[in-house]
């Protein structure tokens, strides 16, 4: 796997979030989740140095934001990153695990 096979984090948050029909269910999505989470911020940090190497300050807005002539080695730099093989557990949910009577999910589903 990739780290652009990644779910997003939202994805990550709603799942954890989603109570199971077992508390041995919970618990293995939990560490599932706590497994892959510090490897979805690892993609963010390095996205934020990487911006931070190529990007500017606009004076006004002070924010940084990387200019169309240094988007090609932002990107190159970056799809490197995406591109790192990680290792995780697979998560032995099924689509049956989302069943009503097997769970709830959060008031925002």
């Amino acid at each position: 796997m990739k780290h652009r096979d990644l779910p997003k984090e939202i994805v990550i948050n709603k799942l954890i979030s989603t109570s199971f029909d077992s508390p041995k269910t919970n618990l293995m999505v939990y560490n599932w989740c706590n497994k892959v989470l510090p490897l979805i911020q690892f993609v963010e940090n390095e996205r934020v140095k990487l911006i931070q190497k190529y990007g500017t300050i606009d004076k006004e807005t002070d924010k940084i934001s990387v200019k169309s002539d240094k988007m090609q080695e932002f990107f190159k730099e970056f799809n490197e990153v995406l591109d790192m093989d990680i290792e995780i557990p697979k998560l032995e949910l099924t689509e049956n695990s989302f069943d009503d009577d097997k769970c709830q999910y959060p008031i925002d589903k």
